[in-house]
């Protein structure tokens, strides 16, 4: 079938007083051989459409994927911020503190009860268990009185080292970078252990509050109010960070589920263009020649339309003529050839409706 090409381009010259302007046309004329199987190339052209599509469905699935992977890396690195170190290091610190404020609370209730020695004489050994006994038995008594001087008893006969456990408190103090008026502690501890022990060796009975008791207390209830305030805040703080990690974890297997619905739509979407192109080399090795010449016109009409874009007419007219002109030679010496090509004429004709002249049939109705 010999196919009509027309290209226009302008006159080499325009009149001026015509109020039309006149084209030049030039008509090119192409081969195009018909296959014995019209369907074969429609089926070509329908699985080319379906590999053609699954590859831009690959490519979108795909740069998802490529998304989705780098926002769960950057989820990743996130969560591996959040866990360490800046959360194990608020652990350790807090662990810490916990340590030192367990401390703190231990060593007031033994400065209490120094104190309290210290202010009832208790340095004697006349006041031990029995003369308590003693006093409970014989002596004429409250009961109130009575319940006073057993709480004493208990708190004599406790097993506490309290210089011991002072000494403890005062390393610790030191290792312990975080405590505020530190130094002041310990000088105040110190002050109280020397008054303590010149209360001790001391023959006169001296009664009353050891003389910087108050002020030791009161430091060492201020710290450790500072200690539960700033354990709070690392409570808090962790609790934070424990939420923030707890998201992130949820996000990291939503991600994780889109990945694996990504993927499964991506070997779905392979298989299919696989499936598609076995297909296409299937309906090729049933048609091999048909199929090479379809391709080859594909090809010649891709350049046709180069030409025309660029207007190179030359070129249109050269290609044009080496067409017809090998038509033309297989024609004149080729039986075979022009019967089958006639077969294949008369065959697209009775399927668009058209005479063996190329006229549009009369309508029976």
């Amino acid at each position: 079938m010999m196919e009509n090409k027309e290209t226009t381009s302008p006159p080499k010259a325009i009149d001026d007083n015509s109020e039309h302007v006149s084209k030049l046309v030039h008509q090119f004329y192409f081969v195009k051989l018909w296959p014995i199987d019209q369907d074969s190339i429609c089926k070509i052209k329908v699985e080319e459409n379906v590999v053609k599509k699954m590859n831009q469905d690959i490519s979108e699935i795909t740069e998802s994927i490529t998304k989705k992977m780098s926002e769960k890396e950057h989820l990743g690195s996130l969560l591996s911020r959040l866990n360490y170190p800046r959360r194990e290091h608020i652990k350790q610190v807090a662990a810490s503190k916990e340590k030192v404020l367990k401390n703190l609370d231990m060593i007031l209730e033994v400065l209490c009860l120094m104190n309290k020695k210290a202010k009832r004489g208790w340095f004697v050994e006349e006041h031990d268990k029995n003369n308590f006994n003693s006093l409970m038995l014989h002596g004429n008594k409250s009961l109130i009185e009575e319940k006073r001087i057993l709480r004493d008893i208990n708190f004599l006969q406790k097993d506490v080292d309290p210089f011991k456990s002072l000494e403890v408190l005062k390393k610790t103090i030191r290792s312990s970078y975080y405590l505020k008026n530190w130094k002041q502690l310990l000088k105040e501890i110190e002050i109280f252990q020397i008054q303590y022990m010149e209360r001790a060796s001391g023959n006169d009975y001296v009664k009353g509050n050891i003389s910087n008791f108050e002020s030791l207390k009161k430091i060492m209830k201020d710290q450790i109010k500072v200690l539960c305030d700033e354990s709070l805040r690392n409570r808090r703080e962790l609790m934070e960070y424990g939420t923030r990690i707890r998201h992130g974890l949820k996000e990291v297997e939503g991600i994780n589920g889109e990945l694996c619905c990504l993927k499964g739509k991506l070997s779905e979407k392979n298989k299919l263009k696989g499936e598609a192109y076995q297909k296409i080399l299937k309906l090729k090795k049933l048609y091999p020649e048909e199929i090479l010449q379809y391709y080859q016109y594909c090809s010649d009409m891709n350049k046709v339309y180069q030409l025309v874009e660029e207007k190179d007419m030359g070129s249109l007219d050269e290609m044009s003529r080496s067409e017809v002109g090998k038509f033309m030679l297989e024609w004149n010496n080729n039986k075979a050839f022009r019967e089958d090509y006639e077969k294949k004429v008369m065959q697209s004709m009775k399927r668009r409706q058209l005479s063996g002249d190329g006229r549009r049939k009369p309508d029976k109705s």
